[in-house]
């Protein structure tokens, strides 16, 4: 993925699965990592590499419950270099 927050420039691998919940919905799983902010590596924590997203695959009306991302590098989560 590429983005851009007005002059900062950055960029993050995102690999993903989809898989059937035990209850029924299929659910989207991501995880991140090679992060460069402008043009340089980020190191992501061992709590970053391992953080996922579970979300909406098929059907509109579920909701799963996302993992706490507190120990998360904030730019995953408010991407901004100066946050």
């Amino acid at each position: 993925m590429k983005g851009q927050n007005e002059a900062w420039h950055y960029t993050i691998r995102a690999d993903g699965i989809v898989t059937k919940s035990p209850t029924g919905p299929f659910l989207e799983e991501y995880r991140w990592s090679a992060m460069e902010s402008d043009g340089k590596p980020v190191t992501l924590s061992a709590e970053s590499l391992a953080y996922s997203r579970k979300g909406l695959a098929r059907r509109r009306l579920y909701c799963p419950e996302c993992p706490h991302s507190n120990n998360v590098d904030r730019a995953l989560s408010a991407p901004s270099p100066t946050s």
